[in-house]
């Protein structure tokens, strides 16, 4: 199926080359403000692209757009003037999903959380942390003011006296603030990838987010099997920051965060994407300071029939613990680590709370035993060494087993805390006002500053690094005719295909006087002002998979509208142009006409710098 703005798109170029006047296309340089006035590199821009393309439908069907690129790291802000001959306006609405987190947060000894977080459909992998920190925050389970501290500490010794400063994101989302740009070209276009930042530091050093100061890693149990860790997923390789969350993450696995101690990769069982190993192109990763280890909880159950061949049974319990180790971990350091951890979840109570450090591993109520996750088949007990701790088999897992439950164990630390939340998974506008959306609404949100995705990173020159930035356009000028395109369908990117959403919903836009006047930030005219009237809408009616194209058509010789469908025409009224299906509208100035929309360029040429 074809779609009828490409092939409006196409048809348009077409048309253009044929009637292009410049035979020889001499090369030119895209030229940026750096500080100086909009209008003069505006006129610039528009004397550089009238070098290379001069015809009848850029004199009436092109117009420039104002496009600001803005780093989040050193807040460069790069202002360019690029052509148009139609706008893609995005639907301001958002389709999401409500997912349950299983987190299991610092100390160790925290009851897991039950914790709902908001997807989009379009969230990927890579964006999980970011999502689930601001929740936590959201909910005061975490809090900027510790997790700053601890940082702090944590990097007081590699990093000393370096202060930090935090930044409210929206500080930096509405900030127009330009700073002096390099003597390169500035920022430019590239596929690698960089979480955006919202923490600077005090001193000119590289500044570090909120999101890189709390470490968490995302795995997936199965319900019918909660103690031992189903899946991992790492969300720092290419697949993860292609892949929509919502078609990664199974309909029946439960996901789970551990929150670490420190950062470390992850080294438990099968890591998620593994289909993609052999094919990956990802850079190789640095040796870590650290690994991890998952611990479970089971008891040991008498079983029912006792005979002299009977042994007792390991019966799993909650969910899982994540330990992080330095590398290489010795069977002490192990142990060390489990017998902190065994600590807190001792009853307050218990007897063995006294002179606890001083015990023996024998004299504790429980025994550290490497089993099988899906039989509890113990396959060796732990004994203290300076030997090097192998790595796991797939179906083995470290495990506490408690001898003596009843007595000694603290059952709260398996109980799930529910977190309560007022998140309503139903789809809804980003602006929830209760009325249709308008063209004005798309509008707003086409101009609107957006934070661009990890998977469309640019090179900041001033930084030498690639970042996420912050994007925003502005309308500079309109032509004669003027084409809208409304983004109805959307494309989730899922981890073997990508998966292809329309959005039906009825765009309310004026028959007469779409009015662009608060719009357009460049020259305007009183003879020609813009504001436009409705004159053709190109319809599409079904799915992705398949649909059928109409339009709604004027005829300026009687003033009558028509609906062409196929070989079929016949009478229509204004308003039946609008409905749900209208995907293209074609809109022409009311009054007066303008060339180049009113752009002017510049008699002689202005240099780059």
């Amino acid at each position: 199926q074809q779609d009828s703005q490409e092939l409006m798109n196409f048809l348009l170029d077409g048309l253009h080359e044929d009637l292009n006047r410049v035979g020889q296309k001499p090369h030119v340089n895209k030229i940026e403000s750096k500080g100086r006035n909009d209008d003069i590199i505006a006129s610039e821009s528009w004397r550089r692209y009238l070098l290379r393309n001069d015809s009848a439908l850029v004199d009436r069907c092109f117009a420039q757009l104002k496009s600001h690129v803005t780093c989040v790291n050193c807040r460069t802000e790069s202002v360019t003037f690029d052509e148009y001959s139609s706008i893609s306006l995005p639907i301001p609405i958002k389709k999401t999903k409500i997912v349950n987190v299983i987190v299991r947060v610092l100390p160790l000894s925290s009851s897991p959380l039950s914790v709902d977080i908001e997807v989009e459909n379009t969230d990927i992998m890579s964006d999980l942390k970011r999502i689930l920190v601001d929740r936590l925050l959201e909910l005061k389970v975490l809090d900027v003011e510790s997790i700053n501290d601890s940082y702090k500490a944590s990097q007081s010794d590699k990093t000393p006296g370096m202060d930090y400063e935090f930044i409210d994101e929206s500080d930096l989302m509405g900030s127009t603030t330009s700073t002096t740009p390099s003597d390169d070209d500035g920022i430019h276009s590239s596929s690698n990838s960089k979480t955006a930042n919202n923490l600077k530091q005090s001193s000119k050093t590289d500044p570090v987010s909120i999101y890189d100061k709390v470490y968490f890693q995302f795995s997936s149990v199965l319900p019918a099997r909660t103690s031992s860790v189903f899946k991992n997923f790492e969300m720092d390789t290419k697949q993860a920051k292609a892949c929509s969350i919502l078609t990664h993450v199974g309909k029946y696995d439960t996901l789970i965060a551990f929150q670490l101690e420190d950062d470390a990769p992850v080294t438990t069982k099968n890591a998620s994407y593994s289909s993609y190993s052999s094919y990956s192109t990802d850079p190789p990763k640095p040796i870590s300071s650290a690994h991890t280890l998952d611990v479970s909880v089971a008891k040991k159950v008498k079983p029912l029939v006792q005979t002299i061949y009977s042994t007792d049974k390991i019966e799993f319990l909650g969910y899982p613990f994540r330990l992080s180790f330095p590398t290489p971990a010795t069977y002490n350091i192990l142990l060390m680590k489990i017998s902190e951890l065994s600590r807190r979840l001792l009853r307050e109570d218990s007897p063995y709370c006294e002179d606890y450090e001083s015990r023996q591993l024998s004299d504790r109520p429980y025994e550290c035993v490497i089993c099988n996750t899906y039989t509890g088949q113990v396959r060796k007990v732990l004994e203290p060494s300076d030997d090097i701790f192998p790595a796991l088999q797939t179906t083995e897992v470290i495990c506490v087993v408690w001898n003596e439950w009843d007595n000694h164990f603290d059952d709260d630390q398996l109980k799930l805390v529910r977190k309560d939340t007022d998140i309503s998974g139903t789809p809804s506008m980003e602006a929830s006002t209760g009325k249709n959306i308008s063209v004005y609404d798309c509008l707003n949100k086409f101009i609107e500053r957006e934070q661009l995705a990890n998977t469309e990173t640019i090179y900041c020159s001033n930084c030498k690094e690639h970042l996420a930035p912050i994007k925003k356009f502005d309308l500079w000028s309109t032509p004669d005719v003027l084409v809208l395109h409304l983004k109805r369908f959307q494309y989730i990117p899922g981890q073997y295909f990508v998966h292809r959403e329309k959005i039906s919903e009825l765009i309310d836009f004026p028959v007469d006087g779409l009015d662009l006047r608060k719009y357009v930030i460049g020259p305007q005219f009183a003879d020609s002002p813009p504001i436009y009237d409705l004159y053709a809408v190109s319809h599409h009616m079904g799915g992705m998979g398949g649909g059928h194209y109409t339009a709604t058509c004027k005829n300026f010789i009687n003033n009558k509208w028509y609906d062409f469908n196929d070989a079929s025409v016949s009478s229509a009224n204004p308003q039946d142009a609008v409905s749900g299906t209208a995907y293209v509208l074609f809109y022409k100035r009311r009054q007066g006409e303008l060339r180049w929309g009113g752009v002017v360029p510049t008699e002689s040429p202005i240099p780059d710098t």
